[in-house]
């Protein structure tokens, strides 16, 4: 192991960082959340509090996507009160972002609400598009499921468009997924139906394999709620082929 001759355990943490969200993004888990796990470790041994806070967020992610939300949002805790111990920055702000988006996921939309503006407020202050982007999603996704339809979908439709000026694919096809569920809810079927058929084009374009098969998975879903039961069996083959993971 040359990391271990040459005794550089801070470049043996970055890579192992680094090789863990190239995992993550290609929905190879465990190797992801071995890599995330490590490098915890050897950041926190370090004294690295930003990085060894950003890798417990990450693997709360990890568990997160894995519907153990119970072990998610502890390490979001703990990842929160690790930052918390230094100044405002752009990990500190994922962090909190992590956690409201938990609660709007959970249905907690006051505690989801609560903390996005709490993302947004210090990621504006520190330039953050990409934590700005999710947490407008995670706020417009809770007034939806509160019934104030009219906001979230316009709060959900400008993290669309600020994710996409700023080149952000993965933040702007969780928010057209996110929107797209949203008009799903309110009985809009066929802008739900454009909007995941949106999301499958740019998810494929952009390589944001997850959400391509979310787009599958609730186009399905809206052909077999709407009576069109064998252009519902229709996506069936795509979805086997793309094997993906549902989260939001």
């Amino acid at each position: 192991d040359q990391w271990v001759i040459d005794g550089d355990q801070a470049g043996r943490a970055e890579a192992l960082a680094h090789l863990g969200y190239c995992l993550w993004v290609l929905n190879d888990i465990q190797g992801s959340l071995r890599c995330y796990e490590t490098a915890y470790t050897l950041f926190d041994q370090l004294g690295n509090r930003s990085q060894s806070g950003e890798m417990q967020r990450m693997i709360g992610r990890i568990y997160w996507e894995q519907a153990n939300r119970v072990p998610a949002l502890e390490h979001y805790y703990k990842a929160l009160a690790i930052l918390e111990q230094g100044p405002e920055s752009f990990e500190l702000a994922s962090a909190i972002n992590s956690i409201s988006q938990i609660m709007m996921v959970t249905h907690d939309n006051q505690q989801g609400i609560i903390w996005g503006e709490r993302a947004i407020k210090m990621a504006e202050a520190l330039g953050a598009e990409s934590v700005i982007v999710n947490a407008l999603t995670n706020i417009g996704a809770s007034y939806d499921q509160m019934g104030d339809y009219e906001r979230g979908n316009a709060i959900c439709q400008q993290s669309i468009q600020r994710a996409i000026t700023a080149g952000l694919p993965q933040d702007a096809s969780r928010a057209i997924c996110n929107l797209g569920v949203m008009y799903q809810r309110q009985c809009r079927y066929k802008n739900a139906e454009d909007l995941m058929k949106e999301l499958y084009t740019y998810s494929i374009k952009y390589y944001t394999k997850t959400y391509n098969y979310w787009a599958l998975w609730r186009l399905m879903w809206i052909k077999w709620y709407t009576g069109q039961w064998n252009a519902a069996l229709n996506y069936r083959p795509q979805m086997v082929e793309s094997n993906g993971t549902l989260y939001t």
